[in-house]
């Protein structure tokens, strides 16, 4: 067992939205004694987990031949290749806090948007054929507001909780 994987979150990857790509690190340790090389590194999203498009990570060298660009992973060094990701969903938001109040469920209508979570994971070979794998579980925000937005800048006072927080918040 030579390699380790692991994920993390890079360049805009906090507050992650629908529709946005967003550039994760996928890093690969070569915790063995002696020198491996990569022969395969790829990412797959899990199936449960809603739309999302996935690129692959850059890892073997451009413009070589298939089987000449793998490379070589020294003993006890790690090695970085980025990938990113675009996630197709949520793209409805959940229930109204306007319909509501008191923040009860609203009827008729899911707590949370459908598909606001997804995971994927990365997978490796290595040339002394051991494999290695990790997960990385992302929450997505949807990019439709989660309630309607009030006409013409005005308050929406069909619920005792808007004037009250407006009250406490203006008066």
């Amino acid at each position: 067992m030579a390699l380790t994987l692991s994920i993390s979150a890079g360049y805009g990857s906090t507050n992650v939205a629908a529709g946005m790509q967003v550039t994760y690190v996928a890093s690969v340790t070569n915790s063995g004694a002696t020198a491996v090389t990569l022969n395969g590194l790829w990412v797959s999203r899990d199936s449960m987990s809603g739309n999302a498009g996935v690129g692959q990570p850059t890892w073997q060298t451009p413009g070589v031949s298939v089987g000449a660009g793998y490379p070589t992973l020294a003993a006890g060094s790690t090695y970085n290749y980025p990938f990113s990701v675009v996630f197709s969903a949520p793209n409805m938001a959940g229930g109204s806090p306007n319909s509501a109040p008191g923040g009860a469920a609203p009827p008729n209508n899911a707590a949370y948007p459908i598909d606001s979570g997804f995971s994927f994971t990365i997978n490796s070979l290595s040339s002394d054929s051991t494999t290695a794998s990790a997960t990385y579980f992302v929450p997505v925000l949807s990019t439709v507001a989660p309630f309607p937005i009030p006409q013409g800048g005005a308050l929406q006072m069909n619920s005792g909780f808007n004037l009250v927080n407006f009250l406490t918040s203006f008066a």
